[in-house]
C-alpha cells in the first residue's frame, strides 16, 4: 500500500440503519482520513465490489439474504490474502472449537455493539495497515 492510498473498507449488512450508522461513524472517527469507505446492503452487490475493487478490509454481517458473510470473506481472501476480515453477528462469539470460522476472520463484532468497541477495532485496523506500510518501505 502506498503512502497516498487509503485503506479501502467495505461494510456489508442487510440492515440499512447499521450500514448508515457505521458509514457515518467511520467518516467521523479520527482515523477517517486513512479510510475509503464503501457500503453495501446485499450479498450480490458486495461480491461485485469485492471482485472489482478488492477492498483491504471487509466488515460484514454473518447472515445475508442470498449468501453469507463467510462466503464474502472467502471470496475476498482468494483475491486479497492480506485483507482484514471482521464478522458481525448477534450470535455469541464463535468458539475456538469452530476452527473453520475462527481461521477465516481477524476480528468478531457482536451486535449490538458499542461504538467505543468499534472505534478500538478501527484503530487496530489502521495500525495494522500502517505497520505493514512502514515495513514495506
Amino acid at each position: 500500500m502506498s503512502d497516498n492510498k487509503k485503506i479501502q473498507l467495505l461494510v456489508v449488512d442487510d440492515d440499512e440503519d447499521i450500514v448508515l450508522m457505521m458509514g457515518d461513524f467511520l467518516d467521523a472517527t479520527e482515523n477517517s482520513h486513512q479510510f475509503s469507505v464503501i457500503t453495501s446492503k446485499s450479498f450480490e452487490e458486495s461480491l461485485s465490489i469485492i471482485n472489482n475493487q478488492k477492498p483491504d478490509v471487509l466488515i460484514t454481517d454473518i447472515t445475508l439474504p442470498g449468501g453469507s458473510g463467510i462466503l464474502l470473506a472467502d471470496s475476498l481472501r482468494s483475491i486479497n490474502p492480506d485483507a482484514f476480515i471482521v464478522i458481525m453477528s448477534g450470535w455469541s462469539k464463535p468458539s475456538d472449537n469452530n476452527d473453520e470460522l475462527v481461521n477465516k476472520i481477524d476480528a468478531y463484532l457482536k451486535k449490538p455493539f458499542e461504538f467505543d468497541k468499534f472505534d478500538e477495532l478501527i484503530t487496530r485496523i489502521a495500525a495494522s495497515f500502517n505497520r505493514v506500510t512502514s515495513m514495506s518501505k
